[in-house]
C-alpha cells in the first residue's frame, strides 16, 4: 500500500491520507474493541484470525504512511532519478535502487511494531476480548 501510495496509483495515497488522519485520533484500543464486539465477529469459529484481522487493519494506515514518507525520501537522490531517467522499470527502480535504502528502516517498524502489538494483546486479552467464547447451543 505504501509503495502505491508512493507512486498515486488509483488514487491510494489519497485513501491512505484519509484512513490514517481516520485512525490517528481514535486509540487502537478503542477501534479494535468497537470492531472486536460486533455481533458478526464475536460468534464466529474464527475469531482469532478475525482479530488478526482487525488489529492489522487498525495499523496498516500508520504503517503505510511511515513507509511512504520514507519511500519519497529515498526516491528524491540523485542515483534514483538517474535511473528513472535512463529507462528502467518501476519494479526494479524499487527492487534495486529504492529497496535497499528502506531496509533498515522496515526493520525497525516491525520491531517497533511487533511491541506495540504485543501490549495491545496484552491490553485485549485484560478486557477479555480474545477468549474464544463458545456459541450458544
Amino acid at each position: 500500500m505504501a509503495f502505491l501510495a508512493h507512486k498515486k496509483w488509483l488514487g491510494i495515497h489519497v485513501f491512505l491520507k484519509w484512513i490514517n488522519g481516520f485512525l490517528s485520533y481514535v486509540p487502537t484500543i478503542i477501534m479494535v474493541l468497537l470492531l472486536a464486539m460486533l455481533p458478526p465477529f464475536l460468534f464466529t469459529e474464527n475469531r482469532v484470525m478475525i482479530m488478526i484481522l482487525i488489529v492489522a487493519m487498525v495499523e496498516v494506515g500508520r504503517a503505510a504512511e511511515s513507509i511512504k514518507i520514507d519511500l519519497d525520501e529515498a526516491a528524491s537522490k540523485e542515483h534514483i532519478l538517474s535511473a528513472i531517467s535512463v529507462g528502467s522499470s518501476a519494479l526494479r527502480v524499487f527492487r534495486y535502487y529504492l529497496l535497499p535504502f528502506i531496509y533498515g528502516k522496515l526493520i525497525v517498524y516491525m520491531v517497533s511494531d511487533l511491541g506495540k502489538v504485543m501490549f495491545l494483546v496484552g491490553q485485549l486479552a485484560f478486557v477479555g476480548v480474545l477468549s474464544h467464547k463458545k456459541s450458544f447451543k
